[in-house]
């Protein structure tokens, strides 16, 4: 067995090594005592021959004449193949080495080849019976065809090959390129005598995605499948390997006839039960030429072809992409006016119908082609109804009332007189995820694979027929444009409130176009009723100033009023429980916690601010972003706060204790807000996608660039309640042309007042 049967190849030298010994182990079990065993086939595939190739010319010796030009030319091309060895190890072949009149052949070659790298290698790399014979011998081994060939396939996106295999496998793997595990199996079949074997674990992938559409229709009409088994994942015992992988057995013979069995494990998460799983479980059989007729030829676990696809039913849509998010898609809270911009669509959350609707883009179609390569898709759908998916958790779905839409969702909508309701169903059973998995199981799957679902449109008719007509649109969320704008129906009633207070409202109070379910537009009429105690100027003083009350007193009053006969004694409590508050009281929420969670349901893009001194006891002020002109931060500084300081130098005046300290501080909040009014380098507005001579000079935002750029003053003072996540630094954008800033697509810019107003001079005279 040793001496004729087993061959092994291996890219690393330790590895071989470690090989060896196991194969004499298990030798010296078998027999059942010590005994000196015969040389193995065993070799490191991944050793380069040292010294130049002259010197390896030379080792030719003395041959006849007629045949040393031929022997030196096989030996130098020998040579420079073997260089690539550290590279690409097995993937060699000294059989493509072009033997003719001119090049001698590597059988030629193999004794001398032999001779020479036995001269170059160390000593401990030769060692029969535990080392692999050489490099020699790997060029032996990778020259000869097999009966049977084993492997765990290795694992290697194309992403992340060396430059070397990379090129290696665009030349001779076109079909296969894109993973190593794919490379060796096409490797690997090519070494099979007729009617060999090829068993082999490998990554699912390419069994079901596009990139290996070419391939497989090699495999399936070129070989025979024997067994398929769907190992899915944690079928390894190492914890990293938690993806889906399949064991295949095929053999180099004519798939004509042949009938594949097909074993499905994916439902085990326990690597010991797949194992008895495999042997004890009852195979199905799949007629291998049957995978032609699947969609881009997938290689699948089961029957996939009974019904009609998805896509002659339905209409099936990718979204747009936005080259630059930052510039133009927003969250729609962010801006202070939506007519320049269109609703969009993103990924919704698992178990809500009306959700991913966050979000818009500004449009106007021509800048976003000409300046940021924006690719428009999805046309077909746009104004019909549908429903949008997920494309990584096929779980998620919403419905669609054929707006613009983000590339993460695929769309369907029907044709002609069909309905989306038998869909819908499809998708809330959880039956939809299991039969696209078996198509795609990675990831990420293209929108293209959810047309080719095959749908039993008989089985969900019925079964939607007994089902409740599908919801209208509808949301609790404020982060959502759908939501009604109504606290007392919010898991989120006091950021609602506290909004609303300081004249916040939502797109659906004032868009009458707007789909909506009937709750929501009673709710939209009912909590118009309280829009007269909302603040004109969105400033809101914690503490009690220019002759106002106290913020608690004034939110207690505005809650009052909008919870009316549900008011109790506990009311208060239950909300800043629902809200997952630490305080006990309005007071300490307002000042210590309102910021904090404001910032965090509204995913770092705060649109009530919470500027303050720095001291619990000291001035704090909730503002309405989308009323804080030049106008109203004046108001800010000189009424609200300059009336706190006059308080405070009462205080100081009447010698009351921490007087002093709170003036100081007001004092110090005071200089930090004349400076972002002033508008100075660091307290300035750099808007990246504009020129210089329109960057803001002062406080005099363009409040449609979006809470991000806007607030970054008041960041950068330190003046804000708490921090957050936000952000300035190198985006996928672009820069405005001829922009002085060069082509870095850098928002970390601070731009002095001098060369802002230069720039609008030199406009101003041309």
């Amino acid at each position: 067995v040793i001496t004729e049967n087993l061959h092994g190849l291996e890219l690393d030298a330790r590895c071989t090594q470690i090989s060896a010994f196991n194969l004499a182990l298990t030798a010296w079990k078998f027999c059942g005592h010590y005994k000196e065993l015969p040389e193995m086939n065993l070799a490191c595939s991944g050793i380069a021959p040292k010294g130049k190739a002259e010197d390896w010319v030379k080792l030719v010796g003395k041959v006849h004449p007629d045949d040393r030009g031929r022997m030196e030319n096989g030996m130098r091309a020998l040579y420079e193949h073997f260089q690539l060895a550290p590279e690409l190890g097995s993937l060699l072949d000294p059989t493509t080495i072009k033997a003719d009149a001119f090049t001698a052949s590597f059988n030629d070659l193999e004794p001398v080849l032999k001779r020479a790298l036995e001269n170059e290698a160390d000593s401990d790399q030769i060692e029969r019976g535990v080392m692999a014979a050489g490099i020699a011998k790997a060029g032996k081994i990778l020259s000869k065809k097999y009966v049977l060939g084993i492997t765990n396939v290795p694992y290697l996106g194309s992403n992340k090959m060396s430059p070397i295999l990379y090129k290696y496998a665009e030349i001779n793997y076109k079909n296969s390129k894109s993973d190593l595990a794919t490379i060796f199996i096409e490797r690997i079949n090519k070494i099979l005598v007729r009617n060999g074997v090829f068993a082999f674990v490998t990554p699912q992938n390419w069994m079901q995605i596009k990139n290996y559409e070419k391939f497989r229709e090699t495999l399936i009409n070129s070989i025979s499948f024997n067994l398929l088994c769907n190992l899915g994942k944690k079928a390894f015992r190492t914890a990293m390997y938690d993806f889906n992988v399949c064991l295949i057995i095929d053999s180099k013979s004519s798939p004509i006839n042949n009938n594949c069995s097909i074993i499905d494990l994916d439902f085990s998460n326990n690597h010991e039960e797949k194992l008895e799983l495999l042997k004890t479980t009852k195979y199905s059989t799949l007629s291998q030429l049957d995978f032609n007729n699947n969609p881009l030829k997938r290689i699948l676990f089961s029957e996939s072809n009974k019904f009609d696809l998805i896509s002659k039913i339905y209409d099936v849509a990718k979204g747009s992409v936005s080259g630059d998010k930052n510039h133009y898609v927003k969250g729609f809270w962010e801006v202070l006016k939506l007519e320049n911009y269109r609703f969009w669509l993103d990924t919704p959350k698992e178990g809500l119908v009306f959700s991913g609707r966050e979000s818009i883009i500004f449009w106007n179609s021509e800048q976003l082609v000409d300046e940021i390569g924006y690719s428009l898709r999805g046309e077909k759908v746009f104004g019909r109804k549908g429903i949008a998916i997920s494309k990584v958790n096929r779980n998620a779905y919403t419905l669609y009332e054929g707006i613009l839409f983000d590339d993460n969702l695929a769309v369907i909508v029907p044709k002609e007189e069909n309905e989306i309701k038998p869909v819908f169903y499809y998708l809330k059973t959880g039956e939809f995820s299991k039969d696209i998995s078996i198509l795609d199981s990675k990831l990420g799957i293209t929108a293209g694979t959810f047309g080719q679902v095959s749908f039993d449109k008989d089985k969900w008719n019925d079964f939607s027929n007994q089902q409740p007509e599908l919801p209208k649109p509808y949301s609790d969320d404020p982060t959502q444009w759908l939501f009604h704008g109504h606290p007392i129906k919010s898991d989120k009633s006091l950021q609602v409130s506290i909004a609303r207070l300081l004249g916040y409202r939502w797109p659906a109070e004032s868009d009458t176009e707007m789909e909506l379910a009937e709750e929501a537009r009673a709710l939209i009429e009912q909590v118009k009723a309280f829009d007269h105690l909302s603040d004109e100027d969105g400033i809101f003083c914690i503490p009690s100033v220019n002759a106002e009350q106290a913020g608690a007193e004034r939110f207690r009053t505005y809650l009052q009023a909008v919870f009316a006969d549900t008011w109790g004694n506990k009311t208060i409590t239950e909300l800043l429980e629902k809200e997952g508050a630490k305080s006990t009281n309005l007071e300490a929420w307002l000042r210590d916690e309102f910021f904090v969670q404001h910032c965090k349901v509204f995913q770092n893009r705060p649109f009530i601010w919470q500027i303050w001194d720095g001291r619990k006891d000291g001035f704090s002020a909730l503002v309405n972003y989308h009323k804080l002109d030049k106008e109203n931060l004046s108001k800010l500084i000189y009424t609200y706060l300059g009336d706190w300081i006059r308080i405070c130098e009462a205080k100081k005046k009447n010698e009351e204790s921490g007087a002093e300290g709170l003036l100081s501080a007001a004092l110090k909040l005071k200089e930090k807000l004349e400076a972002i009014l002033h508008g100075e380098a660091p307290y300035d507005i750099f808007v990246r996608w504009k020129a210089l001579e329109e960057q803001p000079i002062g406080w005099d935002p363009d409040l449609n660039d979006g809470v991000r750029l806007n607030i970054r003053p008041f960041v950068e003072a330190g003046i804000l309640r708490s921090k957050f996540n936000v952000k300035w630094g190198v985006d996928r954008g672009k820069n405005p042309p001829n922009s002085f800033w060069g082509e870095v697509r850098d928002n970390d810019k601070h731009l002095s007042l001098e060369e802002k107003r230069v720039a609008r001079e030199k406009i101003i005279k041309k």
